[in-house]
């Protein structure tokens, strides 16, 4: 039983350093971060509460609902540190700016950011920021923005498992196999806040959201030959904007 518990806990802290800047005493570049994967709805549930929190707080204050979703929006970014935005920003430079794998490849590495870089911020911003403001005129809010953040971040492990790796070094390469066990726990953990805050019916505005993997699974696979971290980045910011957008249009449009 206590092996059992160090093994959660540091699951749990290699997680946390992972996908936030929340400081933890964890050891990312050494961890066999496939085991670690069913705790990444879990941190997503993390980063959820403390933005739905947030989120109500502020409207208890009766900000302008403008006002409201550019703070949330920001503290989403900060939170992560930009994670995400990152991938997403160095996908869309790679797979719109080069002419083969290898090219689109060695440009997602460029820690430079090109123009259709910056154009996928501004737009996924954009976004987020009209979407929670949606939210924010209609009062639901923390249990969407939940749902939202664990989703975002489980849909990455079925992701790597059904399409390999482009690069044999980099974060999703240093994956590795992912089990079958904590890919299930994942799955799981994942579904329990669909069911807490928005009920069976949830599933329908969460299905149509998760619609958009299928576009970058095959933009993925045929410009690129597999995923990488940077796509993974990219995935979970569409994945986000793609439910929000579903549970904006079914339960206040």
């Amino acid at each position: 039983m206590l092996k059992l518990s160090k093994k959660i806990a540091s699951d749990l802290a290699i997680s946390l350093g992972l996908f936030t800047r929340i400081p933890v005493k964890s050891r990312v570049e050494h961890a066999i971060l496939g085991t670690t994967v069913w705790s990444w709805p879990i941190i997503g549930g993390m980063v959820g509460l403390v933005v739905g929190i947030t989120a109500e707080v502020i409207n208890s204050l009766e900000a302008p609902p403008e006002l409201a979703a550019l703070i949330v929006t920001t503290l989403l970014i900060f939170i992560t540190g930009g994670f995400h935005e990152d991938g997403l920003a160095d996908s869309f430079d790679g797979l719109w700016g080069g002419n083969t794998p290898e090219k689109r490849l060695e440009i997602m590495k460029d820690s430079r950011v090109g123009t259709f870089g910056v154009l996928s911020l501004i737009i996924s911003i954009m976004f987020r920021w009209v979407l929670l403001k949606f939210l924010f005129e209609s009062g639901f809010l923390v249990g969407p923005i939940i749902v939202v953040c664990v989703v975002s971040r489980s849909v990455l492990v079925p992701f790597m498992m059904i399409l390999p790796s482009a690069r044999k070094t980099g974060l999703s390469s240093s994956v590795g196999k992912i089990p079958h066990w904590s890919a299930v726990i994942c799955l799981i953990i994942s579904l329990l806040p669909i069911f807490l805050f928005l009920g069976p019916s949830g599933l329908i505005p969460v299905f149509f959201g998760l619609l958009i993997i299928l576009p970058v699974y095959f933009l993925a696979k045929k410009l690129l030959q597999g995923q990488t971290g940077d796509v993974l980045g990219m995935l979970q910011q569409l994945v986000e904007i793609g439910i929000l957008m579903t549970i904006v249009l079914y339960y206040t449009g």
